[in-house]
């Protein structure tokens, strides 16, 4: 397997992270405003760890950012 993509919530992303299975993190910014409690991408980790990321590209798509970043070692 070359790739698998994983759109999970917080406590996935952050095992899969954790397990250095994670080379690169896709965002799409939409500009919007939610009536909800926070999200955290990724949940849990140690207090002031830190995962360094690089931006690779960053496209506007209609009103929407795509940005996809690599995770530096």
């Amino acid at each position: 397997i070359a790739s698998v993509v994983c759109e999970g919530g917080g406590i996935l992303n952050r095992a899969l992270l954790d397990a250095g299975l994670v080379d690169r993190i896709h965002l799409l910014l939409i500009p919007a405003v939610l009536a909800a409690s926070s999200v955290n991408l990724f949940e849990g980790g140690r207090e002031n760890e830190l995962t360094e990321l690089r931006l690779e590209a960053a496209e506007p798509i209609d009103d929407f950012l795509y940005l996809r970043y690599r995770i530096l070692a």
